[in-house]
């Protein structure tokens, strides 16, 4: 996500501010201050809105790199001449100068800064670390502590999956750390490699480490578990939001429900909650930069172990037991695109059209299956836009627009 998106919905520099200070001190064991405006006489970081990033005066080759491979590549053909060229002009020496705004002083200076990369996220914040080969990732100053310890749950050190896993965990303190992984993220993925390939290998990967945590329950009875929960939800939005702010959600859930217990014995299992192109990691040990844009570094050539390609999957922070076939729907329907996502749910249901899982969900041809399918992933999917939109300092609820827009197409899909 964007900075600028960032500041659209929360104070992003008091929190940024306050989530440095707190996060250098506890790691460097001495008090640090960091401040808003600038300071002169102390150590400035500047900000390139644009690379969504903050970085010293003076950063090193590695960094430059970085930040240029994180912008250059995209799958839109049209625009990726013109995004190349761009991304590699902006992430010069020159323009990593000219073209960014001091953004904050810090006080005493952090050391090696000129190899390290502060990154804003949803509700962490990552410090690329070049000289060490490692990435901190902070929890963010008021935000739910479940961001880390949900990461930690799932690749803490030792555990072992389609990722690599963490290196330290603080979770009284708000914080771990894993090694950068030398490649790229499936959204900045340059041209001439096997993108589709590369992804039907995440598909496999996250089928095989669910499966084994596969257990049977009634639909009709967890979906009603489900809108329980969401109802207890939408009195805490309302609480904090304002009243009216869930309306619509209550009356549509009835019929939700009911779709969904049309799929009668059905299995949940673990699952990633955010599986999309940006976090799946593709090592390439023989390529010389580290390149991540959405959502920060995961491992290195050593952690892996392996001097072959290797894909991998990364930020679990939204991990937990759900309907098995959510991932898989979550990235056949493109629900983290809410533009045309109804269009997308009438194909699936009345036609079996999915994007690139339909290999991974046998029951596909059954059309009562895919209605009771795409209910219950609705009904977990608004489970966690409500989560997210309660999990921190927001003005406003940041997922609504993706629940509001998958709502548009419960009418039809319960009539």
């Amino acid at each position: 996500m964007r900075t600028g998106e960032l500041r659209g919905r929360e104070d992003f520099e008091a929190i940024l501010v306050e989530t440095l200070r707190r996060g250098w001190s506890l790691q460097y064991g001495s008090e640090f201050r960091v401040s808003l405006p600038s300071r002169r006489g102390e150590q400035i970081w500047f900000e390139q809105p644009l690379l969504s990033a903050l970085y010293t005066r003076r950063v090193e080759r590695r960094v430059r790199r970085y930040l240029a491979d994180s912008f250059r590549y995209t799958t839109v053909t049209w625009r990726a001449p013109a995004q190349w060229v761009l991304g590699t002009l902006l992430s010069t020496a020159p323009a990593l100068r000219l073209r960014a705004s001091p953004a904050l002083s810090v006080s005493p200076d952090v050391a090696n800064s000129e190899s390290l990369l502060v990154i804003p996220g949803n509700q962490r914040v990552r410090i690329v670390d070049f000289d060490r080969g490692l990435c901190r990732v902070m929890l963010k100053d008021g935000f739910d502590s479940r961001a880390i310890a949900s990461e930690a749950a799932v690749r803490g050190p030792g555990h072992t999956g389609p990722f690599v896993s963490l290196t330290t965990v603080d979770l009284a303190n708000g914080w771990f750390e894993e090694p950068l992984i030398v490649g790229f993220n499936l959204a900045r993925c340059p041209p001439w490699r096997d993108r589709a390939g590369l992804m039907c290998q995440a598909f496999d990967k996250l089928v095989a480490w669910a499966r084994p945590s596969y257990e049977s329950v009634d639909a009709a009875a967890y979906a009603a578990g489900l809108v329980t929960r969401i109802e207890e939800q939408l009195e805490q939005l309302e609480e904090r939001f304002g009243p009216g702010v869930g309306r619509g959600v209550r009356e549509r859930l009835v019929g939700l429900q009911a779709v969904a217990g049309r799929l009668g014995q059905t299995q949940t299992a673990r699952s990633h909650g955010d599986f999309q192109a940006a976090n799946v990691m593709v090592h390439t040990p023989s390529q010389q930069s580290v390149q991540q844009r959405s959502h920060g570094p995961g491992s290195s050539a050593a952690s892996v172990g392996s001097g072959q390609t290797q894909v991998l999957i990364s930020d679990w922070e939204y991990s937990g037991r759900r309907f098995y076939a959510y991932d898989l729907l979550r990235w056949g329907l493109g629900a983290g695109n809410p533009p045309g996502l109804a269009q997308r749910i009438r194909r699936f249901t009345e036609e079996a059209k999915v994007k690139e899982v339909g290999l991974h969900l046998p029951q596909l041809a059954d059309p009562d299956w895919r209605a009771g399918a795409v209910a219950l992933f609705l009904i977990e999917d608004q489970i966690r836009a409500l989560d997210e939109s309660l999990s921190g300092r927001y003005h406003t609820p940041v997922l609504w627009s993706s629940l509001v827009e998958e709502l548009r197409e419960l009418d039809s899909l319960t009539s």
